[in-house]
């Protein structure tokens, strides 16, 4: 789960019929709220892992079985590929 982080801003406050320098307020904003690429980012990574080693093996068996020429690390890097636009990493 991902913790919210505030941030203290200062936010520039016009007098009240006072002369002198603009008075500045604390604000407080709460971090952004989980946008997808985060939320896919929250997948652990011995998830991502399984699902790449998954995927590098159909590459693999469909790469043996179409008689091409490769190996084991073109195998698994295209499995990251397809696997990291999978999630929108």
């Amino acid at each position: 789960m991902a913790e919210k982080k505030a941030e203290k801003t200062e936010k520039v406050v016009a007098p009240a019929k006072s002369k002198g320098a603009p008075k500045k307020a604390a604000v407080w904003k709460t971090a952004p709220k989980t946008t997808p690429k985060r939320a896919a980012s929250m997948l652990s990574v011995d998830q991502l892992e399984r699902e790449i080693r998954a995927e590098a093996q159909r590459v693999y068996e469909n790469r043996r079985a179409k008689g091409l020429a490769g190996d084991e690390l073109s195998d698994w890097l295209e499995a990251e590929v397809v696997i990291k636009k999978k999630h929108r990493l």
